[in-house]
């Protein structure tokens, strides 16, 4: 992976080895700040040992490090990509001048490029995205998540003036905005 921080850098080494909860990271510098995320070491990296995993696994769309990589996957011959949208393939990332851009680079290259690849997808609406985008092999698997015991939790007290709620998102039905308005109630 890269260290990525937003426009920040993750204050970790790099080009080495680390285990993190068990699984073997290698961090690579990047040469662009931005979402684009160019990182050369990880690509030169991915090159010279792609074939010694049995999966690769890429995660999202739309930035050089997923697009490079998965070219290198396909030129060395790696058989088992597991591609992970993220949401890169939803109508309202294909909106406006970047998504009209998006949707010829994905019509003219990207859907050749992620033929024969397993597409994984969080939920069924996800997975109809997908499919429009010309997805062959799909497998949807929700986010696996962690819930408290609400029973643990202390009582909610009514309040004394009108609560308040920030919500940083697009609205939109799979943001499940409804499902916390209710539980709020």
């Amino acid at each position: 992976t890269t260290t990525a921080n937003g426009q920040d850098e993750l204050d970790v080494s790099i080009n080495q080895i680390r285990v993190i909860e068990g699984v073997k990271v290698i961090y690579f510098s990047r040469q662009t700040k931005d979402h684009s995320h160019l990182s050369i070491g990880l690509l030169r990296h991915l090159w010279a040992t792609c074939r010694q995993f049995e999966v690769i696994h890429v995660h999202s769309w739309w930035n050089l490090v997923s697009l490079l990589g998965l070219i290198i996957c396909k030129l060395k011959g790696c058989k088992k990509i597991v591609f992970s949208p993220r949401g890169m393939m939803s109508p309202y990332t294909l909106q406006g001048l970047s998504g009209k851009v998006k949707r010829i680079f994905h019509n003219f290259f990207g859907r050749h490029l992620l033929r024969n690849v397993n597409w994984h997808l969080t939920s069924e609406a996800e997975k109809l995205e997908a499919i429009v985008a010309g997805a062959e092999h799909v497998f949807v698997l929700p986010n696996i998540t962690s819930v408290k015991d609400t029973r643990q939790l202390p009582k909610f007290k009514t309040p004394t003036k009108p609560l308040r709620l920030g919500f940083i998102s697009r609205i939109h039905p799979k943001k499940g905005l409804e499902i916390t308005l209710e539980a709020i109630s």
